[in-house]
């Protein structure tokens, strides 16, 4: 019997190897998974072959058939209209006034990383999962950079770089104007706001705060104590983040 406490992970599946692949080391490493794919427009409607194009009736097949032989729930979910307006729409839009567009990144921004995020939200998913190529670094000042994949005939780094501070803002509940404000230091974060962002991100609290040097040591000393002084919530902000680090 599952755990009530066990990860849910929503695979994008295509009924290929690499989102195949990535379906069954989730489930092998104790996730609940369910595969997903997105129905985004009937093949024989815009005059090609099913076969051997993204997201095919065959794709439909082949994905159902992993899932089936993986044990976990498997689910079409149709986003044709999504598709219409924000792929096939602005493609021709762009086209149109002399742009070059990819498609395939509109896709991705707009359907795979948006629409099929907030169904992975309502089904209770913690995560979304894709067969994509890339590698994740993590710098010395906590944060996280995107590079290419291992091999270059295989990467798909560009299509990753689209997640919005909407996304981040949904995950750690909180509005996306406080995201724009922590940013720009406008606005102090309570213990629990950076407690969520940590959390979404996957650091401890204090690598938040683990960024590269802009000014003296002692001119920020005494810009910070001056900062504190004048503000009683910062006071009580910075003592339980020094309590949390200490």
């Amino acid at each position: 019997m599952e755990s009530d406490n066990m990860k849910k992970a929503l695979i994008a599946m295509s009924g290929g190897v690499d989102s195949s692949v990535a379906a069954y080391l989730m489930k092998e490493h104790g996730y609940d998974c369910i595969g997903v794919t997105m129905k985004l427009f009937q093949n024989e409607d815009a005059g090609v072959s099913r076969k051997k194009s993204c997201c095919s009736l065959d794709d439909v097949e082949d994905a159902r058939s992993v899932a089936h032989n993986l044990g976990i729930p498997y689910y079409v979910f149709n986003f044709t209209a999504d598709f219409k307006k924000q792929v096939m729409d602005r493609f021709v839009a762009a086209y149109e006034n002399g742009a070059t567009p990819n498609p395939c990144i509109d896709c991705n921004r707009y359907l795979k990383f948006n629409s099929l995020y907030h169904r992975a939200e309502e089904l209770g998913c913690h995560y979304v999962v894709t067969g994509h190529y890339a590698r994740i670094e993590k710098r010395e000042d906590g944060r996280y950079l995107l590079k290419k994949a291992a091999d270059p005939a295989k990467d798909q780094s560009y299509v990753l770089y689209s997640l919005t501070q909407e996304q981040l803002a949904e995950k750690i509940e909180i509005g996306t104007s406080n995201i724009s404000y922590i940013e720009t230091g406008k606005f102090y974060p309570t213990p629990d706001t950076l407690s969520k962002i940590a959390k979404a991100l996957n650091v401890e609290i204090y690598e938040l705060y683990m960024f590269e040097q802009l000014k003296p040591i002692d001119e920020l000393r005494t810009e910070l104590i001056g900062a504190i002084r004048a503000n009683d919530d910062l006071t009580r902000l910075m003592y339980k983040f020094y309590l949390s680090v200490k």
